[in-house]
């Protein structure tokens, strides 16, 4: 199925933004030298990023489907490494939280997309067949942590930052080879409008 192995291609491309999230925390706490208390802190604003975010995906959804989130997605993911470096060279901590509340942002896009898109591309036959199938390819999260540590002591942040956005930028190409309901005469079959007729 063209469309599974298109969202394995992107969830593996933009996993890696993924597991990039807690190295801003890293960066924070080496160029600010700030102390565990204040990383605390970013964390609460990252997580209040990640729920307010999912306020604004629902109208995304309703209005875009699935596929438009998986576009927001990769927006965000290529946007958010170089604006952390950026940042984090050139101006004081108070513009750095903005990253956090993209950070936020980003893991609630993944959060939002990651099972609901393969119900849309599954049908009740095969949902637990393509489910298994893309655990098993999904391997981005499960190789990249152990070895981003070690990129990152080699080679430093910037370059391993341009990577992942570039890999967020190229998962455009599978996200728009993905035939999904948006793509189709009727609404996603999770949208509002659906549900509101099925009541």
């Amino acid at each position: 199925d063209h469309n599974l192995r298109s969202y394995i291609a992107v969830a593996n491309l933009l996993g890696a933004g993924t597991v990039f999230l807690p190295f801003y925390l890293a960066i924070a706490r080496r160029v600010y030298q700030l102390d565990a208390a204040m990383l605390g802190d970013l964390l609460l604003v990252q997580i209040s990023g990640m729920i307010l975010s999912n306020l604004i995906w629902h109208r995304i959804i309703k209005r875009r489907g699935f596929k438009g989130m998986l576009r927001i997605w990769s927006i965000i993911g290529f946007l958010l490494p170089p604006t952390a470096l950026m940042v984090s060279a050139t101006l004081p901590f108070a513009f750095y939280l903005p990253v956090f509340i993209l950070a936020g942002m980003y893991l609630g896009a993944q959060k939002v997309t990651s099972d609901a898109v393969l119900m849309e591309i599954s049908n009740e036959g095969n949902r637990a067949l393509y489910t298994g199938i893309f655990g098993t390819f999904n391997i981005s999260l499960a190789l990249l942590p152990i070895a981003m540590g070690g990129l990152i002591s080699l080679v430093g942040y910037l370059p391993i930052a341009l990577l992942i956005a570039i890999a967020a930028l190229v998962a455009h190409i599978p996200i728009g080879r993905m035939v999904c309901p948006v793509d189709r005469i009727h609404p996603s079959p999770l949208s509002d409008d659906i549900m509101s007729t099925r009541e």
